[in-house]
């Protein structure tokens, strides 16, 4: 302790005795034995965090977590769970009845980690970075997680440690995100009324853009929308009948289903930069109604410098590729939603990219349980790109 700096605390971790073999069960005489072991540093004001981590396959039990959280001595108590059953609204109001955090422990095979506050403080494990070899954080994933962490402390205190540490990844790692968060101060957080102005400007320039012969047939330009400040941006393919007659994107029905899905996903469309790449409706005439047809490759690619100029007033912690076509311009031809859902890939664009399905495809599904099932699935996707900005 007399090598530490002034005000600095030390995190613990519970024994495994009471969290892997016991599982939370007959505590008393083990919490004893583990207090008396940390006493000092309880003296002497420097504990910090107790964690109880626990197994893999642990499975939810409220009524043993709860039993649990009765008998912790007083101070700040963080679970860390490593069982998906866990992750429900009914455990988070249990850890928020008894002040425990819960803890987000970042790694590529636990998606389902969430940044739920249930404490006024947080807890934050960095266990195994996504994109880099071995378990190493990459510099973009680094720079994503302090702009992160920066925006979380501004609500409450945080708690962050890197468990990588097999071939010294977690010092080296920690350094790293050290000088990214002294950026994000500085920087990022604050977007100048001169950057939220040049949108402005971008869609009043874009309105009047006869750059292809898509402008023809449609009603309007129909720019993205959303804040300067937004960390989440999501493209989709174009602008539909609706849209281009309100002028605004996301407003038809694959928008209602996008809005939905943004709420389960715990995520606010008004802090959401939304837009398309192809900014005029291609459809066809039958009769009185407009048939969507799909853009080619040429109006992608004229079209290209909008959603590039929105990319850079922007600049989003993690894009969202909703369908194949926004996947291809933006990411690269050989992804698949079938194969490459679901998971976070490297891209020059963002810190962080994602591709999902269009919510049109979802409404196009006629079966109900298949309907359900491509919205679930919509959901999950937008929980992870929304944890990871």
């Amino acid at each position: 302790m007399a090598q530490t700096p002034k005000g600095f605390v030390f995190a613990v971790k519970a024994s495994r005795y009471l969290t892997h073999i016991k599982r939370l069960t007959d505590m008393e005489d083990g919490i004893a034995r583990f207090y008396e072991r940390i006493e000092p540093l309880i003296d002497a004001g420097r504990i910090g965090p107790v964690l109880w981590q626990l197994p893999e396959t642990f499975h939810r039990d409220d009524e043993r977590l709860a039993a649990a959280l009765e008998r912790l001595p007083r101070g700040r108590h963080a679970f860390e769970f490593r069982h998906a059953s866990w992750f429900t609204g009914e455990v988070y109001a249990l850890l928020r009845r008894h002040r425990a955090a819960l803890v987000l422990g970042d790694h590529p095979q636990r998606p389902f980690q969430t940044d739920e506050p249930t404490a006024s403080w947080g807890y934050v494990r960095l266990h195994y970075g996504a994109r880099g070899r071995r378990g190493n954080y990459s510099e973009r994933e680094l720079e994503a997680w302090a702009r992160r962490l920066h925006r979380w402390r501004a609500e409450r205190e945080q708690f962050v440690y890197f468990n990588n540490d097999w071939e010294a990844f977690a010092p080296r790692n920690g350094a790293v995100a050290q000088q990214a968060a002294g950026r994000a101060r500085a920087g990022r957080e604050n977007v100048t009324a001169r950057e939220r102005v040049s949108l402005a400007q971008l869609r009043e320039r874009a309105a009047g853009c006869r750059d292809c012969e898509l402008w023809r047939g449609a009603t309007q330009t129909v720019f993205g929308e959303g804040p300067a400040t937004a960390r989440l941006m999501l493209v989709g393919e174009q602008p539909g009948d609706r849209e281009d007659r309100e002028g605004r994107p996301f407003v038809g029905p694959a928008g209602t289903l996008l809005e939905s899905a943004l709420e389960a996903a715990g995520i606010a469309r008004e802090q959401v930069y939304v837009t398309n790449v192809v900014k005029h409706f291609k459809h066809r005439q039958r009769g009185k109604r407009r048939i969507h047809q799909r853009p080619d490759a040429a109006e992608i690619s004229i079209c290209r410098q909008w959603l590039d100029a929105e990319l850079t007033a922007v600049r989003p912690s993690v894009l969202v590729c909703l369908g194949l076509t926004a996947g291809h311009a933006l990411l690269g031809k050989k992804l698949s939603i079938a194969r490459d859902r679901g998971r976070l890939i490297d891209s020059e664009l963002a810190p962080a990219a994602l591709l999902t399905a269009h919510p049109s495809s979802v409404l196009r599904e006629r079966d109900a349980d298949a309907r359900h099932a491509a919205q679930a699935a919509l959901v999950g996707d937008l929980r992870l790109a929304g944890s990871a900005c």
